[in-house]
């Protein structure tokens, strides 16, 4: 499921899933995000859920890129947000569920 908005580095960043993104504004990405805006866009056409989380993921590490000022590479961020995204998914991973059911 994909969340309407995140808390990333302290700032809540709205999330905003667009069925026709690529067409509709002439962007060549599935997904993008801007810091200044504290806003992720995602292209929901032909696309998955899957593929989806996978470029939700590679924003928000765009996003912490930014706002930590790492200076990585694109090349860096898409190989540690699909690594990690394979991790959180081949291992069923959803960390607090358990804490927020026990409140």
């Amino acid at each position: 499921m994909i969340p309407k908005t995140l808390k990333i580095g302290g700032l809540n960043f709205d999330v905003v899933v667009e069925p026709h993104r690529r067409r509709d504004h002439g962007v060549d990405t599935s997904a993008s995000e801007n810091c200044k805006y504290q806003k992720i866009w995602l292209d929901s056409e032909a696309q998955k859920a899957d593929g989806m989380m996978d470029d939700l993921l590679h924003e928000v590490v765009e996003a912490i890129n930014c706002l930590y000022d790492l200076a990585l590479n694109h090349q860096t961020i898409t190989t540690l947000a699909e690594a990690l995204h394979q991790v959180l998914r081949d291992n069923r991973l959803a960390f607090f569920e358990e804490c927020d059911a026990k409140e």
